[in-house]
């Protein structure tokens, strides 16, 4: 579905968040190397280049026996599914650096494709004390560099600590109630420093077709904080909250009747009041987060050694 979407718009980013072992979620589970060719770093860089460079990763952890059993692994818990969710993040940075941006050369004179110099090992290892299983990847990744070097990093604030913040771009927060969202976007503004976006989530049941909010009898299952009422409400609500917070991420409770209007709810009234950026049209992810593009880590190291990766 996501590469459907890439074609089909130009100003949203497309974020991987899919529960294992469905397409697309890179499950800590499984081994990196293993999953490599149907998931993960390189199908996370496929697609950014369908996209344009609007994708994005959302990691997280959860315990999926099932999904360890699969690839021979155990499953763990608590701890150790973070290490395994910030290992999992470290060794995706190093695949996606493993290519540099100008690897590919097409050189038809000499029948090269590549240029083995711009190709490097990662040679990650997991470190000592890890929890599950350890595991190494070699490398190099299988395809090119992403077109926005590295893919935005999402990650819920519970995961920060297992997860280095540094190893992250932004900080998912929810709380139980929309009164106390505000307060703990702050807590965590103060936890992760203003290096790291603050993302703000969100569920949204808006007055709709003739009918209350409150009547409508939606009903989530996240957890998350989740506003009721008209668009306008929505809107006076957002301008707030985003007084603290980076950005917000919005769950309708309908996309067939949330987003009725042009673009995502409440956002028309958010440009009235002037809180909301204008849409950049053609941009990657990263520019929407404000993030810089990223020089590979291994520009400058040792190559794959002459005939390897050819």
């Amino acid at each position: 579905m996501r590469p459907l979407r890439a074609g089909q718009t130009r100003s949203s980013g497309l974020l991987s968040r899919d529960r294992c072992p469905e397409p697309l979620r890179w499950c800590p589970r499984w081994t990196p190397y293993i999953r490599s060719r149907s998931t993960s770093p390189p199908r996370l860089a496929s697609l950014d280049y369908v996209s344009g460079g609007r994708a994005g990763w959302i990691v997280t952890a959860a315990e999926a026996p099932e999904a360890a059993a699969a690839v021979g692994r155990s499953s763990v818990t608590g701890a150790a599914l973070g290490q395994e969710a910030a290992a999992s993040v470290e060794v995706s940075r190093r695949l996606w650096d493993s290519w540099e941006d100008d690897a590919v050369i097409r050189d038809v004179g000499t029948g090269r494709y590549i240029d083995v110099d711009k190709l490097h090992y990662a040679d990650f290892e997991t470190p000592a004390g890890f929890a599950g299983p350890g595991y190494s990847v070699k490398g190099p990744s299988i395809i090119p560099r992403p077109l926005q070097g590295q893919l935005p990093v999402l990650a819920a604030a519970s995961l920060i600590g297992e997860v280095p913040v540094e190893a992250v771009d932004a900080v998912l927060v929810s709380a139980p109630t929309p009164e106390l969202l505000a307060a703990e976007v702050r807590d965590v503004r103060a936890r992760v420093g203003a290096g790291v976006a603050v993302v703000a989530g969100l569920d949204v049941v808006l007055d709709a077709r003739g009918q209350a909010a409150a009547a409508r009898g939606a009903l989530f299952d996240g957890g998350r904080a989740a506003f009721t009422g008209s668009a306008d409400g929505l809107a006076d609500f957002l301008a707030d909250l985003l007084k603290e917070a980076d950005g917000v991420r919005l769950h309708p409770a309908s996309l067939f009747v949330e987003i009725e209007e042009p673009g995502p709810p409440g956002a028309a009234g958010l440009r009235r009041r002037g809180a909301l950026r204008p849409v950049l049209q053609d941009g990657t992810f990263r520019d929407l987060l404000g993030l810089e593009r990223p020089a590979s880590r291994y520009a400058s190291a040792p190559a794959v050694p002459a005939g390897a990766g050819k």
